[in-house]
């Protein structure tokens, strides 16, 4: 199943804060991301994967529909 992201003015401002651009993200989330678990901050579920300079990131989501993703904050592991 292919899954789309969904980006706004907001989440790349977040992300980009954080030191990340989309195209890491989508792509940690698109090449082998863990099982979904549950941020014990916010509730939402988060996913972990790889970008491609190594480092593990943590992002975390909703499901705007059943294909499309809307990442709400991602931070790299240090």
């Amino acid at each position: 199943m292919h899954v789309a992201f969904l980006w706004d003015d907001y989440n790349l401002v977040v992300i980009r804060a954080r030191g990340l651009t989309e195209s890491e993200i989508e792509y940690a989330l698109e090449h082998g991301a863990t099982d979904a678990d549950v941020s014990n901050m916010s509730g939402w579920p988060v996913l972990f994967g790889v970008i491609p300079d190594g480092r593990t990131i943590a992002v975390v989501f909703r499901w705007e529909d059943a294909n499309t993703i809307y990442v709400l904050d991602a931070e790299a592991e240090s």
